[in-house]
């Protein structure tokens, strides 16, 4: 490799694991608000909700917990497996230990992602009954932050790829 390859690879390194606290925040955000307008249309905080609405609303609302505590695992693996009060760098990740990430936290995360995704979808085209324009902004925000969250996957999954495991992932 070229020498001005090597020092863009060290930059990469030490600018991600400055912004590995930016990780967490900005991975959680969205999760916390498909908590929140969910959680708000289940408390009826914007108009009532047929019982197939309240179903979906409580699987979304539960599938948002369960979204939250993968990031917090995610990010918090960073600071568990380290030997002091630094995090470990990501480009400290081999192989093996991005593989059990994925297959742990990862991709189960990015499974309940596209379930919220697909419920929201679902009370959008108004399949379980209709919808006030209030609870349609609702619904709207959490799909789109859905979204969202799902896109913040992709960068520390990238930043994998491209150098904590010297691009073995994906080419195997």
């Amino acid at each position: 490799m070229s020498q001005k390859v090597l020092q863009e690879d060290k930059n990469t390194e030490n600018d991600l694991s400055c912004f590995l606290p930016n990780w967490r925040q900005d991975g959680i955000n969205p999760l916390v608000m498909v908590k929140g307008y969910s959680e708000l249309l289940l408390d009826n905080g914007i108009g009532n909700l047929n019982n197939s609405q309240i179903e979906v609303m409580q699987k979304i609302f539960d599938l948002s917990k369960e979204a939250i505590n993968s990031w917090h695992k995610f990010t918090d693996y960073f600071y568990l497996n380290s030997s002091d009060r630094e995090p470990i760098s990501p480009a400290e990740i081999n192989p093996i230990q991005f593989k059990l990430l994925r297959e742990k936290i990862i991709d189960p995360a990015l499974t309940t992602l596209q379930k919220i995704g697909e419920y929201s979808d679902a009370l959008l085209k108004e399949k379980f009954g209709i919808l006030t324009n209030e609870q349609r902004e609702a619904l709207d925000i959490i799909h789109r932050y859905c979204v969202l969250a799902t896109q913040r996957w992709d960068q520390p999954i990238n930043y994998f790829k491209r150098y904590a495991v010297n691009n073995t992932i994906g080419k195997e």
